[in-house]
């Protein structure tokens, strides 16, 4: 076979299988819980694969110029059209795969599709900025949850910055905007873009709007409840409002000032000479590095919470600011930035949990406290779920077992008893003596016994002890 018989095969190896692919979804449907699972791993493994050999071949096709044919502008467009996507989502698809050419620890990766789509994308970003250190972010990938591998690439990224901290910082200040977009369905679109720490500074005074609409919203029903993002909506007008002083009447609007918190994470060292060095940490919780001149300016204008580490044990806790924060509860904010639970990254409304409960040792410690989102704290409060803790501070859940009920047990069976299928009712007067020959009787049995007999008084009911 020649070249072109052999690349005829290749396209149409992968032809059959789209053919049998399809075959095989038409006849999902009623399928059991557990088999339905199963298809859903393998569906998501073949997603990657398929993404794998998109990336693989996307660029060898686009030197072939198929958007000539069709009158496009580019090849973004041809793929943003054959895929079905945005232009934007096309130019990233084009850009990674040039990107792993580069990288070959991440392109075998790729291809052997444990990667999705969103991770190869900031995989190959992260790793053209720091080609030395792929290992360590496909370890990322491997190990963490999608948020806790965002912040380690964000941190590689930032150290492989030739830019000093106070460049970045300036060059992040100096493309802060505000835009606005009506939309055709009646809903505004307000974009603000700003510095991580104008961000976290911002989050934080918003902080206490947001509790004071989830209080709000805790007398609805569970199903009915508004999503997070409709709330911190809610919570940002109302902030605009009370600045405003136009709140309605008999609304008072949340102390702002004294419980807004920005937790920031900064090597001892890093703190003492007031720049990082590779290798060091100074992030904002949840958001990603900081200069350390930045946080010390925080200090002016926020709530602050510094957590100083020692390479990699929290070394101290150190508040800043006019109400003071429990050292417990800014340990466990530090420790645990997202629910304790391993692969979940919910990060909002997380509460703190006792093990073992408190009402057994009536006392609190770090050792014995963790944070749970209200899913997860329910599983355990309401439905009886245990928590394993594992070695790198998160919790795997084990479902409860179910206690097996005995089987009820059947009446004794009597040899040769009459079938009673078709029998009469009983008449529950049968037998009976006439009332007053009952109770002449009773009398008589009464008199013999010195008296009537004393029913006898219910537990209930009995006098309590003095």
């Amino acid at each position: 076979m020649g070249v072109d018989d052999t690349e005829r095969a290749v396209v149409a190896a992968f032809a059959e299988c789209r053919n049998q692919l399809a075959s095989l979804v038409s006849e999902l449907s009623g399928l059991s819980p557990d088999a339905a699972d199963g298809v859903l791993s393998e569906a998501i493994a073949l997603e990657q694969l398929a993404y794998a050999a998109v990336l693989e071949v996307v660029s060898s096709a686009m030197e072939g110029r198929p958007w000539k044919r069709c009158g496009e502008r580019g090849a973004a467009d041809n793929l943003a059209r054959r895929c079905g996507t945005s232009k934007y989502r096309a130019n990233q698809i084009l850009t990674t795969a040039t990107q792993l050419d580069d990288l070959p620890e991440v392109a075998s990766a790729v291809r052997t599709g444990v990667l999705s789509a969103k991770q190869a994308q900031l995989a190959a970003q992260t790793g053209i900025a720091a080609p030395d250190r792929q290992s360590e972010i496909l370890d990322a990938f491997q190990t963490l949850p999608w948020v806790g591998a965002r912040q380690v690439c964000d941190r590689i990224t930032a150290d492989a910055d030739p830019r000093s901290d106070t460049e970045r910082h300036d060059a992040a200040r100096r493309s802060r905007r505000v835009t606005r977009h009506n939309r055709p369905d009646g809903t505004t679109e307000i974009t603000w873009t700003h510095t991580t720490a104008a961000g976290a500074e911002l989050w934080g005074l918003l902080q206490p709007f947001i509790d004071h609409h989830h209080r709000c919203a805790r007398n609805t029903p569970v199903e009915e409840r508004d999503p997070a993002e409709a709330l911190y909506a809610d919570a940002l007008l109302t902030m605009a409002r009370a600045a405003a002083g136009t709140l309605p009447d008999g609304i008072r609007p949340p102390a702002s000032g004294a419980n807004a918190k920005v937790i920031v994470h900064i090597d001892y060292r890093s703190w003492t000479r007031g720049t990082t060095s590779p290798g060091e940490v100074c992030e904002i919780e949840g958001l990603g590095p900081i200069p350390v001149t930045a946080a010390a300016e925080l200090t002016n204008d926020a709530f602050i919470t510094a957590v100083i580490h020692d390479t990699t044990d929290i070394r101290g806790v150190v508040h800043y600011g006019r109400k003071p924060t429990a050292l417990q509860a800014t340990y466990l904010q530090a420790k645990h930035r997202t629910c304790a639970v391993a692969g979940c990254t919910n990060t909002t409304r997380l509460e703190y949990d006792h093990t073992p409960d408190w009402a057994t040792t009536h006392h609190t410690t770090v050792r014995e406290l963790t944070r749970l989102c209200e899913h997860h704290h329910n599983l355990k409060s309401t439905h009886g779920w245990t928590y394993t803790p594992n070695p790198d501070n998160t919790l795997t859940p084990t479902h409860p077992t179910p206690t097996p009920h005995p089987p009820p047990a059947k009446p004794p069976t009597t040899p040769n008893a009459p079938n009673t299928t078709n029998a009469k009712p009983p008449d529950p007067h049968a037998g009976q003596q006439p009332a007053g020959e009952r109770r002449t009787k009773r009398t008589a049995v009464e008199q013999r016994n010195g008296g009537p007999r004393r029913r006898a008084q219910p537990a209930h009911d009995l006098p309590s002890d003095p």
